[in-house]
């Protein structure tokens, strides 16, 4: 794997609305076909740089969701403590440290339940790196 920090970005588009109805709304990038081969794949705590000078930390999936079967690659953004609309922005994020690799869940619960673990994971991880902790990949 690519060590990381690691910086991309891309628009926001307009999803299926999964992570919405799975209670962590995400922020869809488009991903150009020339992009898909040097995007790493898993889960990661990112930084995310939007409306042009604001800033929030975040949980970013690279994959293809096998819980759900998909096998096309998305890139899914769950902006911390966010509301609001992003829709046709463009976002810089920058992949701090990768958490997990992307895998299949059972059911919805048991990925609901590791979302949960994954951002408790990260807000971690930011709160530690506040206080002036380093922390190597």
């Amino acid at each position: 794997m690519a060590s990381v920090p690691l910086s991309f970005s891309g628009q926001v588009i307009h999803g299926e609305g999964r992570g919405r109805e799975l209670g962590f709304p995400t922020a869809n990038i488009a991903v150009e076909e020339d992009g898909r081969g040097i995007l790493p794949r898993g889960v990661f705590a990112a930084t995310v740089q939007y409306h042009e000078d604001e800033e929030s930390f975040a949980l970013v999936n690279i994959g293809t969701r096998p819980t759900f079967g998909e096998i096309n690659l998305v890139v899914e953004l769950h902006l911390f403590d966010f509301t609001g609309d992003l829709y046709g922005q463009s976002l810089k994020f920058i992949l701090i440290k990768k958490i997990r690799n992307e895998r299949a869940f059972a059911n919805i619960e048991a990925l609901k339940e590791q979302i949960n673990h994954d951002i408790h994971q990260a807000r971690l991880l930011f709160a530690q790196q506040e206080k002036g902790y380093t922390q190597h990949p």
